[in-house]
């Protein structure tokens, strides 16, 4: 495992280092699948989700536990790619993709703590949304793809309303990522291919709009996983990369408000490679990667201290296949990490479960432990961490058969 100088996306605040552990599992909604959470700077977790009926959130409060789900939109028609996007100070915003007799439009409901949801807002064909991201001043950013016309950007600000510029004209790329601090700072990272290779491409934001693409890495092979996260202008990438041998490697990039980008650095040696690396950050700047290595059988994760680079990769755990890790973390060395699991021996092994682990600065990792315990196999779960070291995990699992079609309904568990 390498090391060298080369993160839900949610700022922190730093509090107390976490003391606590799983509850047990419990229902939130049934029928209901497809969850997206978040937190904000008080510790308050979003969550919204599909059923039926439309789409529903939900709000989380420490003191208060959930409220009343609230419908926020319409599924009645076809519809993909929910995203959900919460700042520091408790603004939102939720985006998807609608169809209707097959006319496609953007469409985004905004959060805000003094009025609440407000009313969907359809913004006609501006691409397929793949991320978004939201600011302290209310400012929503959604980065979507035109297929084979490129990378968009659809920005609302207060004082002019919706704009949209479009990033990259390339028919071949990758679905863009997004990753902005509290102040708008930050890029859109996306891949792009021809010919000759790969190519790493970011769009820094500006005042009004995105700067123009720059190149800040390029490879003959293929690259995969996007991840970005940004704090206080500091931006870490990772992506898995197919390197000579076929095999795809987790490869991270810094990038300095002051000094511009260090150069790229290869996570991890395995014999095996790696796949779904991850990335966050906590309240002090500090980046956190995870990814699966040695033929999806072990969960890795490093950390980055802007003042000395990456510190010695660490196994998280071990199982017979573990896909799509998330990992955060409270600003006090607390991190957590969740993920989906299949395990071979079990009497129902296609059946995903979902497990978490969490690190603290004087114990290290602990055992990983088992959130899923109704019957029923499990979606890949979100991983939400407040400051306090409060973390939720929630996923959508089969709960039964309803007209003879799989019925999912929506679980959590709280770290606290």
């Amino acid at each position: 495992m390498l090391g060298g100088c080369g993160n839900s996306k949610s700022e922190t605040v730093s509090s107390q280092p976490a003391v606590g552990q799983w509850r047990s599992a419990a229902l939130l909604a049934s029928p209901a699948r497809y969850q997206q959470s978040a937190v904000d700077g008080q510790g308050n977790v979003y969550a919204v989700w599909a059923e039926p009926g439309g789409f529903f959130a939900n709000i989380y409060r420490p003191e208060t536990g959930w409220g009343v789900p609230q419908r926020i939109g319409d599924t009645a028609s076809g519809w993909d790619n929910l995203h959900l996007s919460v700042s520091q100070n408790g603004n939102g915003a939720v985006t998807w993709l609608r169809t209707v007799s097959g006319v496609y439009s953007l469409q985004v409901v905004r959060f805000s703590t003094a009025t609440g949801w407000g009313q969907v807002e359809d913004l006609g064909w501006q691409g397929t949304p793949y991320d978004i991201a939201i600011t302290d001043d209310g400012s929503v950013y959604v980065v979507g793809s035109l297929y084979t016309s490129g990378i968009t950007v659809t920005t609302f600000r207060q004082d002019s309303g919706w704009t949209f510029q479009q990033l990259s004209p390339a028919p071949d790329h990758s679905p863009p990522q997004i990753g902005l601090d509290a102040s708008g700072a930050g890029f859109v990272f996306w891949s792009e291919r021809d010919s000759n290779g790969s190519y790493l491409m970011v769009s820094q934001s500006g005042a009004n709009l995105f700067a123009s693409p720059e190149i800040i890495a390029s490879t003959p092979g293929a690259v995969s996983s996007l991840a970005i996260a940004t704090h206080n202008g500091n931006t870490m990438l990772v992506w898995g990369e197919d390197l000579p041998g076929y095999l795809t490697h987790t490869i991270a990039k810094y990038y300095d408000a002051a000094n511009g980008w260090y150069p790229a650095v290869q996570l991890e040696d395995s014999l095996w490679g790696s796949s779904w690396p991850s990335v966050n950050h906590d309240a002090q700047g500090n980046f956190y990667a995870v990814w699966v290595e040695s033929q999806w059988s072990e969960v890795v994760s490093a950390r980055f201290l802007p003042s000395s680079g990456w510190l010695p990769a660490e196994v998280v755990s071990t199982g017979d296949n573990v896909v799509t890790p998330q990992i955060a973390a409270d600003g006090n060395g607390t991190v957590f990490v969740a993920w989906l699991q299949y395990n071979f021996n079990d009497p129902y092994p296609g059946e995903g479960k979902v497990y978490s682990n969490v690190r603290t600065p004087t114990s290290g990792w602990a055992v990983a432990q088992q959130l899923k315990t109704a019957p029923g196999g499990a979606d890949t779960p979100t991983l939400a961490v407040d400051s306090s070291g409060r973390a939720t995990v929630m996923w959508s699992q089969n709960v039964g058969m309803t007209d003879g079609s799989p019925s999912y309904g929506i679980y959590f568990s709280r770290f606290e």
